[in-house]
């Protein structure tokens, strides 16, 4: 089902690259005897408003913030699948893999991110873009689980730290 439709004032949203938000308004609009609706996202640990017009919110990969279940299947998942090493991909090619990742807004793409970057991070020291990578994905993923288990920053970094291996 296409999450505009989902979408009510209130709604706890995830907007790819920005963090977590929380629909403020819905507004119709006219421009150019054209109406649209467009919703406003007040983004949480942030001044920023973003707003969006209904027909731009599948291809900016804005949803709605997981539930539980769905962190605990991830989470369950994610240990036992490691990603393929990407080893024999350039340095170029990592970015584009890892900002197409990040871009997507997907909960466990982005968990998985910071487990392979984690582990990276432990047998190497990651270059500038990983390091930038990491702490964007990091940022987003703890702000979701803060969210979905109603716990601190603190309290869900501690709680990924205990689930990813």
């Amino acid at each position: 089902m296409e999450v505009a439709l989902l979408l009510k004032v209130g709604s706890k949203v995830v907007y790819p690259m920005q963090g977590i938000g929380v629909v403020s308004s819905i507004e119709e609009k006219n421009f150019y005897d054209e109406t649209k609706r467009y919703y406003t996202i007040d983004i949480l640990n942030s001044t920023m408003n973003i707003l969006i017009p209904a027909d731009k919110i599948p291809k900016s990969n804005l949803r709605l913030v997981s539930d539980l279940s769905t962190l605990e299947k991830i989470l369950s998942a994610i240990n036992k699948e490691l990603s393929p090493e990407s080893e024999e991909l350039s340095q170029k090619e990592k970015y584009a893999l890892n900002m197409k990742k990040i871009k997507s807004g997907s909960l466990k793409e982005s968990i998985e991110l910071v487990r392979d970057l984690t582990h990276a991070g432990n047998i190497k020291k990651l270059n500038s873009n990983e390091t930038q990578i990491l702490a964007t994905a990091k940022k987003m993923v703890l702000e979701e689980i803060s969210v979905i288990k109603d716990i601190s920053t603190e309290e869900a970094d501690d709680f990924l730290k205990s689930r990813i291996s």
